[in-house]
């Protein structure tokens, strides 16, 4: 069965991160699994998961389990992706959108624009090979992406200070032995 691998900062435990999923055609993991999880790591201090070998035997029911807990898809659109079949595409994409998990696709091959809104309909991309100087750079709102997702470390830390060490007990006379 295929397995589940991560990727952090600094490979660090993956412990109370949140959990994003890292999706894509087979062929294109090695490619862009690396720099793209980069991108968002510079970003968040989230984990990343993903499989190396999506070929390997899997257990479908469990996958979904583990892809309920995600809180973002992250998927390359590439030629392959969305002409080819594949798990990405024809399970993830759909079972991320039925269950309302955000999407973030990520085009890294360029004239794909048409292809991509007729396969995954008028969803929102992020150009990563945009070259125009006066649009918004994939950085900026990759950045903007992450942060409308993700809760930053600055907001993790007021909940947390929020709820440490406040304890109030309180029972009904009613519940006492007579």
């Amino acid at each position: 069965m295929s397995q589940l691998k991560y990727r952090t900062r600094s490979m660090s435990s993956p412990e109370r991160k949140q959990k994003i999923y890292f999706s894509c055609h087979p062929d294109d993991c090695a490619k862009y699994f690396e720099e793209i999880a980069d991108d968002i790591l510079e970003k968040q201090d989230c984990v990343i998961w993903y499989e190396e070998n999506r070929e390997d035997g899997w257990n479908q029911d469990e996958h979904f389990r583990n892809l309920g807990q995600m809180l973002m898809l992250v998927i390359p659109v590439t030629n392959k992706f969305l002409k080819e079949p594949n798990r990405a595409k024809d399970l993830e994409f759909p079972y991320a959108v039925e269950n309302h998990i955000p999407i973030l696709p990520v085009m890294v091959e360029n004239g794909l624009e048409e292809t991509f809104n007729q396969v995954c309909g008028e969803l929102q991309f992020l150009d990563r090979n945009n070259t125009d100087q006066t649009a918004i750079s994939y950085e900026n709102k990759l950045d903007t992406f992450l942060s409308s997702v993700l809760v930053g470390e600055e907001q993790i830390l007021k909940i947390k200070e929020a709820f440490e060490g406040y304890i109030f007990l309180s029972y009904s006379k009613k519940d006492r032995w007579q």
